[in-house]
């Protein structure tokens, strides 16, 4: 049988804005359709009738026999719709929940292979990840050879990690949403334009919209409603190109551009200066609002507290404002990525796993990673893989801008912003393309896992830094070096380097014009260039050096 490689990509479809009966009409239909979903998210959050069902459509059945009826006002099919988006996303709670321990079950060293298989086989059922959680039997699959004392260890351990991340039970917080399928609903052509009929609360009545565009539209559809505009979202299948044949790359994202492969060109090269614009414009706003905010709570004066409201504080032109911000910074993303793929076309090639967690370095960065749509860039990711034919792999990013391409050494001091120079070996690059050349190596590395942790992955490339070099794995840098002071290396390891016949100090790049400082000749610290011979005086003592010289000269 002929395995079928297609895959789905969601399409936005947007409305011409509907009239004020229509917007209301729409609006009403939102309500009661996320009141419904509310009501059985709350009976299927109960993980005992959960895990009793086999499916969305055996819970129908038994509603159905016992001859309910929509307190919300929905029709028959709708609800029926609402009891399966809310069962659906119950699923994907008890499951996004066991994705955060998988990583866990793969660093159990004590565990044998076999166990570890049957730790994966519970996770991946929602029905036996809700009957784990309430103590329920579970059973096993023919092939589980365990014992049962190793089973019940199993499943104490598996309990105790899902609780700590589990959460609270989904709820509807914004009732903006409906899903149909393709029988609540139909198409048709006037005129030239294209219009969607959709069911409404009325038995026999359809809610007619006309649609930008004229593409088909078929299978399951969802209404989105924001502010006085409608989107239809559906999705389409997408044949797959050929498997592409080019070499593996790595690629490593960042705040400046978007991306950067292993082999020093930079994609998207203006993403740094619009995050940076969108982090100001957005400080300063929230200033502004911040102070309105104030003045409104000051309560001095409750009329101009309430003109403060209205006319000063709405949602409306702040939304349309963020989401051409978010069209803008995708869009460049989308350019990026395709043109990567596109000219690199990777049969398989290494990305870092983006998780931004934990408090950044500054509020300034903290905007810029917000403004920067992480979800976004990882669905293109993805989707553009996919499109391609090219196999992505997810690899252990850590330490991978830090630790040296040629030796291995790792120092936070090797890399200073968007330089890279080892204090070692005096490898000397742009820090991005050393980071997507070391995820790229991170390929099929039978030491170095996805899942694991960071300490192991430091302990490991020191373990081979001293190897390679025949110093210990603890050894440090001369104190007040600074990269690129040290003794002169050679460069990049020759599978980094693409002009390895190139003199000193050029840039060393690929054939397609990309570039990056590759030199074999360590750069000259600050003291250096500015005639000092300590190379630990930085710029601003050397300045206000000069300053106090000229100013006693002037006295």
């Amino acid at each position: 049988m002929k395995r079928n490689n297609a895959m789905r990509r969601t399409i936005r479809r947007e409305n011409l804005p509907p009239n004020r009966a229509k917007r209301e009409a729409l609006a009403d239909l939102c309500s009661r359709y996320g009141a419904e979903k509310e009501r059985f998210l709350v009976l299927l959050s109960d993980l005992d009738r959960f895990g009793a069902i086999a499916g969305e459509r055996q819970e129908r059945d038994q509603l159905v026999a016992e001859g309910y009826a929509s307190p919300n006002g929905l029709q028959d099919r709708m609800w029926k719709r609402a009891l399966k988006d809310a069962y659906e996303t119950v699923e994907k709670w008890l499951l996004s929940s066991a994705s955060m321990i998988e990583p866990k079950v793969r660093r159990r060293d004590r565990w044998i292979q076999q166990e570890k298989r049957f730790a994966f086989w519970v996770l991946r059922s929602a029905r036996r990840i809700a009957l784990l959680l309430r103590g329920k039997e579970i059973g096993g699959p023919s092939w589980a050879t365990i014992s049962r004392e190793a089973r019940s260890a199993i499943l104490v351990r598996l309990r105790r990690d899902l609780r700590k991340g589990l959460g609270k039970p989904p709820r509807v917080r914004q009732s903006s949403s409906v899903s149909f399928d393709d029988c609540m609903y139909r198409t048709f052509e006037e005129n030239g334009r294209q219009y969607i009929a959709l069911m409404s609360l009325e038995r026999g009545e359809r809610i007619v919209l006309p649609l930008l565009g004229t593409t088909g539209i078929h299978g399951d559809v969802r209404l989105v409603l924001r502010g006085e505009k409608a989107w239809i979202h559906y999705s389409t299948l997408v044949q797959p190109k050929p498997r592409a044949l080019g070499p593996a790359r790595g690629i490593d994202t960042g705040l400046n551009e978007v991306l950067t492969d292993d082999r020093g060109k930079q994609y998207g090269k203006g993403f740094g200066d619009l995050l940076a614009r969108l982090s100001c414009v957005h400080k300063e706003k929230g200033r502004k609002r911040g102070k309105l905010h104030a003045l409104a709570r000051q309560g001095k004066d409750p009329s101009k507290s309430r003109r403060i409201r209205k006319n000063n504080l709405g949602g409306r032109k702040r939304e349309r404002r963020l989401r051409r911000a978010q069209a803008e910074v995708e869009r460049q993303i989308n350019t990026a990525l395709r043109t990567f793929f596109g000219e690199r076309q990777p049969s398989i090639f290494a990305r870092e796993i983006l998780d931004f967690r934990g408090k950044a370095k500054s509020k300034e960065m903290s905007r810029r990673i917000v403004a920067m749509r992480v979800g976004a860039l990882q669905e293109r990711i993805d989707f553009l893989a996919s499109a391609g034919g090219s196999r992505r792999e997810k690899v252990n990013p850590a330490y991978s801008s830090q630790a040296c391409p040629k030796c291995d050494f790792v120092h936070p001091k090797n890399r200073a912003e968007d330089r890279f120079a080892c204090l070692h070996c005096g490898c000397d690059s742009h820090a991005d393309r050393v980071g997507g050349y070391n995820l790229k190596r991170r390929i099929g590395d039978p030491e170095i896992h996805p899942w694991t942790p960071r300490s192991r992955v430091k302990a490991i490339l020191l373990e081979r830094f001293s190897r390679r070099s025949g110093k210990p794995p603890d050894w440090k840098p001369e104190r007040g070096t600074v990269p690129g002071r040290m003794t002169p290396g050679t460069g990049l390891p020759p599978q980094m380097d693409t002009k390895a016949e190139a003199p000193k100090g050029a840039t060393c790049g690929s054939a397609d014009g990309s570039s990056a400082v590759c030199s074999s000749r360590p750069r000259r610290s600050t003291g250096e260039r500015n005639g000092h011979g300590n190379p630990g005086i930085s710029r601003s003592k050397i300045v206000a050096k000069r300053t106090r010289s000229r100013r006693r000269k002037q006295v």
